[in-house]
Parts: C-alpha cells; sequence; structure tokens
C-alpha cells in the first residue's frame, strides 16, 4: 500500500487528508482520508464541510472515482460503490 498525507487550502479551509493507494489483483483502490480535526476547530465548521465536500468532489472527478462516501472514524469501510455499511453516506 503507498500513502501520502498532505495539507490543501479549500476556501478558508485547511483539510488535513491522506492518500492511501492499494493494489488488489489486476485493479487498484484508492481511498482518501480527511482527517476531522481542522473541521471541527474550523471557526465556522458549516463551512469547512462545505469546503471539504467540493474538495472532494474535485478529487473523485481527478481520479475518476465511482462514488464518494462520507463516513466515520472506523476501519468498516464501504467495498464499492453499491456495496457500503449503514453507517456511511453516499454523496454520489
Amino acid at each position: 500500500m503507498l500513502h501520502f498525507d498532505y495539507e490543501i487550502r479549500v476556501g478558508n479551509t485547511n483539510l488535513s487528508q491522506r492518500l492511501m493507494i492499494e493494489k488488489f489483483h489486476r485493479e487498484t483502490a484508492l481511498e482518501i482520508i480527511c482527517y476531522r480535526e481542522p473541521i471541527l476547530s474550523a471557526s465556522n465548521p458549516k463551512q469547512a464541510i462545505s469546503d471539504a465536500v467540493s474538495e472532494f468532489r474535485n478529487l473523485k472527478r481527478l481520479f475518476q472515482g465511482d462514488a464518494l462516501f462520507l463516513g466515520p472514524d472506523t476501519l468498516n469501510y464501504p467495498k464499492s460503490p453499491t456495496d457500503y455499511p449503514k453507517e456511511w453516506l453516499k454523496i454520489e
């Protein structure tokens, strides 16, 4: 698995993210993790969430992703665009 952490400023929000790339047989999986602390500590958390979702959409388009999910800090990740745990919200 290849992963790297980076920070990006979107609107008025500094996001701290991790890209995780893993190869499964002949397919490659990409997961993007956004750490919640910068969002929760923002002066306007509602705007910070909007900024984060906007960045997620940009990354989804850039990497030609199949789906965009919002979920909890667990290791129980979605398996596909149609197979995901009930605690995850499919945005698109």
